[in-house]
């Protein structure tokens, strides 16, 4: 194994590992640690038990080191990435958000919302603009996304330019938020992780301004990037004053502050993480779990730790109750993995996955990787309407939508409510999800679609490539090459818009961006499409 492959694979284990220690110890004060761990300090790994959401909340006792949504997202993010380098946007917002909504552990209310939004026929990733009760996409700043990109800096080779990797993960970011607090930090995680693999160090105090710098490049590369900006800068304009350039430079100035905030409190000494975290308001509920805090704060907490063992960082970040404790500690755990020793000292849930997608994505970033995750064919599937319904019956076992077969590794823990009784299972692949699943789940042959790639749950790059060749119909650029989204998706998106002309227009530019030669017709269908839903619409009225 090189050292960087290595490096990759210690980051890796190491977010895990603070998600694991900070799952135990989120959203608690000492009382209610005491009560999930018998004790009022998170030294280890441990069986511990948790009240889930439910209507009455659900007890349930999770084995040691049980992640969270962290880490079920950087995974579920990492599977998004082809062979090829390409990360496979379209699978990751249509089949692995939907679906991960069934099998989520402590997902934050911007997530969730978004992968409820995404499972509708007329949410895109670059149009996902939903708006309940509980969240609004446009507000959505939190740390959701920056939690889970670590796997596009693992894909990316050593020499490639910083500002490089930050496409794909604005495009992973917008799946879920549209505040530029969320996007860019994202995109600050990023770029800190990608400093430390190639720098073999943590960023220092110095290292911060000149990081935060390249965030001002991330409005170029939207305005680049036709997807965000034919379909997403449009309506992420519309009603917001967020999302605009002067928005983006705003926040970037907010950071700039909060590096200074941080600067002011000197050089390293007990108790200054705590004091870092009173100073940009990480205690707030307000902006607990800002993207752009939470990023600046676990690259801080590295250099805090660079010269120590990193579980001492660990127990310091997941022991700061009042804090977004998982997050924060996942987060610097990717930036402590690559620097750390060794690898954590106890054994995680589903390490040996862990270790085959880390090293999987180092030799992406190697250009040797010849396998991709196989995900069902998008233009016919049809992610599952209701959380719930993701898990299908299959015999002696079941089918997880999207993701594959899986089996019982436990009994029923529960007795469910609406939500689904609740059951260990083991997918195919190595990871271990707890499902909600119907008491009478549906039947996987009765479902109309194909669940997932048969018979085969990873497929080889080589096989793509060669049916690439052949005249069949090359796959969608919103996620696995250069054709555009069918007429279809872009009628929906008219139409769910209002049948707003200028998005009319864009839709038709985005038919002609691509190879295909027929994109005339295709043009004329969309119109036609389009023009007999609002013909439909305004008679009606």
């Amino acid at each position: 194994m090189s050292p960087r492959s290595e490096a990759i694979v210690r980051s890796a284990l190491w977010a895990a590992y603070g998600d694991a220690l900070g799952y135990m110890t989120e959203l608690a004060d000492e009382t209610k640690v005491r009560r999930r761990t018998g004790a009022s300090r998170v030294q280890r790994l441990q069986d511990w038990t948790r009240d889930l959401p439910g209507r009455p909340p659900r007890s349930v006792r999770f084995p040691a080191g049980t992640y969270s949504d962290d880490t079920q997202l950087r995974l579920a993010s990492g599977r998004a990435i082809r062979a090829d380098g390409r990360f496979n946007v379209a699978a990751f917002a249509k089949v692995e958000l939907p679906t991960w909504a069934n099998y989520a552990l402590g997902a934050g209310i911007a997530s969730k919302e978004a992968a409820f939004s995404l499972s509708k026929a007329s949410s895109q990733w670059y149009s996902n603009f939903f708006q309940t009760k509980r969240a609004d996409y446009r507000n959505g700043g939190g740390n959701g996304a920056a939690m889970r990109i670590q796997p596009h800096v693992w894909a990316s080779p050593s020499e490639a330019e910083p500002s490089l990797l930050l496409r794909d993960v604005i495009r992973d970011a917008v799946c879920t938020h549209g505040h530029p607090r969320g996007i860019l930090g994202a995109a600050f995680h990023a770029i800190s992780l990608h400093f430390t693999l190639v720098e073999h160090r943590s960023p220092s105090m110095n290292d911060f301004h000149h990081l935060a710098g390249y965030l001002e490049g991330c409005w170029d590369i939207i305005a680049a990037d036709p997807d965000l900006r034919l379909f997403w800068l449009p309506q992420a304009e519309k009603d917001g004053a967020h999302t605009t350039r002067e928005g983006f430079l705003r926040v970037i100035g907010e950071l700039h502050d909060d590096i200074d905030a941080l600067r002011s409190l000197g050089n390293r000494r007990n108790g200054l993480y705590r004091e870092g975290l009173t100073r940009l308001g990480l205690f707030d509920a307000n902006t607990r779990g800002s993207g752009t805090k939470c990023a600046l704060v676990a690259s801080w907490l590295t250099w805090l730790y660079e010269d120590r063992d990193p579980h001492e960082a660990m127990v310091e970040a997941v022991n700061t109750l009042g804090s977004d404790t998982d997050t924060i500690a996942t987060m610097a755990g990717a930036l402590l993995g690559p620097i750390a020793k060794g690898r954590p000292p106890e054994k995680l849930q589903d390490q040996d996955y862990l270790v085959r997608e880390a090293e999987r994505l180092w030799s992406v970033a190697n250009r040797s990787a010849s396998e991709s995750f196989g995900y069902p064919d998008l233009r016919s599937y049809k992610p599952p309407k209701s959380a719930v319904d993701a898990i299908y019956a299959d015999g002696a076992g079941y089918v997880v939508s999207g993701l594959g077969r899986a089996v019982p590794r436990s009994p029923f823990l529960t007795e469910g409510d609406k939500t689904g009784d609740l059951r260990w299972l083991e997918l195919e692949t190595g990871q271990t999800i707890l499902a909600h699943i119907r008491s009478t789940p549906k039947m996987a042959s009765d479902a109309g679609q194909n669940l997932f790639e048969a018979p085969r749950q990873i497929v080889d790059e080589r096989r793509l490539q060669n049916a690439a060749r052949a005249p069949a119909p090359s796959p969608s650029s919103s996620g696995q090459g250069a054709r555009p989204p069918s007429v279809e998706q872009l009628a929906n998106v008219v139409i769910n818009g209002g049948h707003d002309p200028r998005e009319l227009g864009l839709a038709i530019f985005k038919l002609c961006e691509g190879p295909d030669e027929h994109y005339l017709e295709r043009a004329v269908s969309l119109a036609a499409i389009v023009g007999r839903s609002y013909r439909k619409a305004k008679v009606s009225r």
